[in-house]
Parts: C-alpha cells; structure tokens; sequence
C-alpha cells in the first residue's frame, strides 16, 4: 500500500508546475543573475582598476601626502587598484555624471567622496579612504604626543603591511564571493516548504477536495504523511541536485572536493524544507495565499540573515544575536556548505548537520500532532 501510494502522490506532484518552477526554475535563474552581477570575481581573475577623479580644492602638505598615496595604489606594478585622473571640479563632475569614472574624491579641508550610485567599486573607494584617515588620524596624535618624531608625517608614506595570511584548513581559497551561492543553495532547500504546504493542503478535509477525499480512504494517516513526504523529498532533492550541478558545471562554483556531503547536505535541507512547509500548513488556519505569504517572508527573512543579500550580516548576527545562528535553519545551510568548502567534515559542519536533523525532527512532530488529532463532523 505505501509503495502505491508514493508512486500515485509523486505523479501527482510532477503534474504541479507552478511549485516546480518556485522550487527548481527560480533557484537556477537567480543563481545565473547573480554569477553575471559578480562577473570576474567568481573566476578569480583580476580586477580592472577603479576609476577615479580626485580634484584637490586646496593646496597643502597633507593633502599633498594623500594624493601621493592614491597615485601609488594607481601605479602598482601588475595590479592597480585605482585609475586615478586628477582634474578639476567641473571636469570630475561632467566624468562622474556621464559614468566615466565611479567616484570623486574632493581633498580640501576634509576628504568628501561623490558617487551616483552605490555598488563594489564605491564601496572599495570608501574602504580605502577610511583606511588612509584612520592612520592619518594615528600618526598626528603620535605627532602632538611625542616630540621626538618631527617631521615624521611628511616623511611617512602610509603603505600597509600584512604580516598574517588567510589561508584554509582544508586547502581552498578564501572567497566571500561563494557564500551567496551557498546562501542561495539555502534558500532552495528552504522552498521546499511549498511541497510540504502542498502535502498538508492535500491531507486536510476542510482544505481542499482532495484532502476530504483523503480522509475518508482506508490508510492510515501517518502512511498517508510517510508516503507524501518521501514523494516530495525525492523531487526536491532532484531539484536541488539540478541546481548543485549548474552551480557547479555551468557557473564553476566550488562547492569543495567532498561531493558526497555536499548531497548529503542537499538532502537533509530538503527535508527541513519539507517539514517546515508541514508545520506552517498544519498550524495555521489561514487560507493558502496567507500560508504562501508566510512561506515567502519567513524564507526570505531567514536567508537574508544567512547572507543571501549582504554576506557580512551572517558574521553581524553571529556576533551580537549569536542564538539566531542556531535557531535560523538557512544560517546553518550555509555555514554547513561554507565549513565544508574550507574546513571539510569537522566538527563545525557535522554540528550544523545535527542541529538542522533536530530542527526536521521537530516540525514533522509538532505537524503529526496537529494533523493526528483533527476530527471532521459527518454530514
């Protein structure tokens, strides 16, 4: 009987188009959108010099410092971070309005940045900017609080050393770029939940045809659950596998050299998915628009604090609501396709596993419960 059943319910979610393109169609398309958004950053390649127009609005020694500065990040050997045109206001403006250049630097009294827009290149403008003032700022209180450094400002050429290298644990190259795939790999798994919703819609009388159909038929209610949720893990996990490999094969991805756990990974989110749809579609009473209204924004909530906009929230909430990172199952996703692809298969990447197995374990309970003990009148 379960074998029947499974076959007929993974017919009939096959035949469900428009869960089939939120759950396998969009994934890819975002994941294509995104790999030309970041462009050469995902194949390591090198950057193409930021331009740059600084227009010096009053003359003196420091500012003469900076300019010396910008003109050396704008002449290293190989890779230059900046192509810098030193020029005058009207120039720089008429430069920056017709996208010639992405940002001005104004050096008078204080430095200003100018920028039309805000994006990666205005951003590493800003960043280098706040490095120089920092140290600025640094050596002038060196300056007032020791008197034997006279002169040392004009003398002193600001050029920053590392004395640390990143490296991995496992081997790979650092790259933040690859956390927003692996934050996208999260959202996948996350919507999942509509196959879970479609199961709880499809089991519930007072929901749907079908459903009343269902519950009059002569199974058990928990194989009836057992037999929906294998059907639709086995779509989700295909779905998921389709998008690990474009990610992969199309976009070059590196997803790490344990392929195996990688699936494994895909796997255990699909079933959080899927039980978090069944929870949501279990407990609440509201109508399916509503249900699929909370899906979205839980979904999308959840991923944009696991980096899927902005890579550094994922560290924010770690640091100051560090209970989230345990409590938000994309967070754990992500970091568990992260900790494979730099540590390998530690005790970071298990304990994601395990956690994400006790959130699946927990919905699915909390779902049974609620759907075991519903009754219907007989009319």
């Amino acid at each position: 009987m379960f074998w029947n059943m499974f076959a007929s319910r993974l017919k009939c979610l096959f035949r469900d188009k428009t869960v089939i393109f939120w759950t396998a169609l969009f994934p890819i398309v975002l994941a294509a959108m995104m790999y030309f958004a970041f462009g050469g950053f995902m194949e390591g390649g090198e950057m193409e010099p930021i331009p740059v127009a600084a227009v010096e609005t009053v003359v003196s020694e420091r500012n003469e410092v900076f300019l010396s500065v910008f003109r050396e990040a704008s002449q290293e050997a190989g890779d230059p971070l900046f192509d810098l045109r030193i020029v005058e206001q009207e120039e720089a403006l008429r430069l920056l309005q017709e996208r010639e250049v992405d940002a001005i630097v104004e050096v008078g009294q204080t430095v200003t940045l100018k920028v039309l827009e805000n994006g990666l290149e205005q951003s590493i403008v800003k960043s280098f900017l706040d490095q120089y003032l920092q140290t600025q700022h640094m050596l002038e209180t060196l300056m007032q609080k020791t008197a034997s450094l006279p002169g040392a400002f004009g003398e002193m050429n600001f050029v920053s050393q590392s004395f640390t290298k990143e490296v991995s644990l496992g081997g790979a190259t650092p790259n933040l770029t690859l956390s927003y795939f692996y934050a996208l790999m999260a959202m996948a798994c996350l919507y999942g939940s509509f196959w879970g919703l479609r199961n709880m819609m499809d089991i519930q009388a007072n929901l749907t045809p079908l459903g009343a159909r269902r519950s009059i038929a002569p199974a058990p209610k928990w194989k009836v659950i057992l037999s929906d949720a294998a059907a639709s893990l086995v779509i989700q996990t295909i779905e998921l596998l389709a998008l690990l490999a474009f990610l992969i094969l199309a976009l070059q991805v590196d997803f790490g050299q344990q392929i195996g756990l990688v699936i494994l990974t895909c796997v255990v989110g699909s079933m959080m998915g899927i039980s978090f749809g069944s929870l949501i579609g279990a407990a609440s009473r509201q109508s399916e628009g509503v249900k699929i209204g909370m899906l979205i924004g839980i979904s999308m909530t959840c991923t944009f604090l696991a980096g899927l906009m902005f890579v550094n929230m994922k560290d924010i909430i770690a640091r100051y609501v560090p209970v989230l990172s345990y409590v938000n199952p994309a967070a754990l996703l992500a970091d568990a396709f992260y900790s494979l692809y730099m540590f390998g298969a530690g005790s970071r990447y298990w304990m994601n596993i395990v956690v994400l197995l006790g959130i699946t374990a927990l919905f699915s309970f909390i779902s049974y419960c609620i759907v075991r003990r519903q009754r219907y009148v007989s009319l």
